[in-house]
């Protein structure tokens, strides 16, 4: 008797592990696919002014069954090239210039389009679309495209509390911006 109980203590541990960390995955390539479809949707649309709108939109749709309240915050950004990382500063909040970034929330999902255009005021004014440089000319004067990265931040609650209270996921997805074509 006392054999059954320690390996169904043990079975349920194991059991209870599988659980936690396949949810945990599945939040976790979640996370990867968002950032992969907000880079593609954002080289896509380029200088589009609602084009951070659409990038939400298709990150909300792709969030598959993951609450959105998981989602810390995401970031488009200016990268510096394949790979790169947004400055730290986009992590608090938006930047601009050279280190050009928006930085958003889950909330901002649900944000209206007329909210966004880069202009003064609206919430992708850090590094509005129309700045953003696109087209397949490495040496124009304006010089090569620019690249565009996707950060997003989502911190996974764990169910069982057996392997800490949460697990925090990051992923960034870095392209190219792509030549628009009228």
């Amino acid at each position: 008797m006392v054999e059954a109980a320690i390996a169904g203590l043990l079975f349920v541990t194991v059991l209870m592990g599988v659980v936690e960390f396949g949810l945990g995955f599945f939040d976790y390539l979640t996370t990867a696919n968002m950032s992969r479809v907000g880079a593609r949707t954002g080289s896509t649309l380029a200088q589009d002014p609602l084009a951070d709108y659409q990038i939400l939109q298709k990150l909300a749709a792709s969030t598959s069954s993951m609450p959105l309240a998981n989602i810390q915050f995401i970031v488009v950004y200016k990268a510096t090239g394949i790979g790169a990382l947004p400055i730290a500063g986009c992590f608090t909040g938006n930047q601009t210039g050279a280190n050009a970034c928006n930085r958003y929330t889950a909330a901002n999902f649900a944000t209206p389009s007329s909210q966004f255009g880069g202009t003064a005021g609206k919430v992708d004014a850090g590094w509005p679309p129309s700045s953003r440089k696109v087209g397949a000319c490495t040496s124009c004067a304006t010089g090569p495209p620019d690249y565009l990265g996707i950060y997003i931040r989502v911190l996974h609650p764990n169910i069982t509390g057996l392997f800490g209270s949460s697990f925090l996921y990051n992923d960034a997805t870095v392209i190219r911006m792509e030549a628009q074509t009228p």
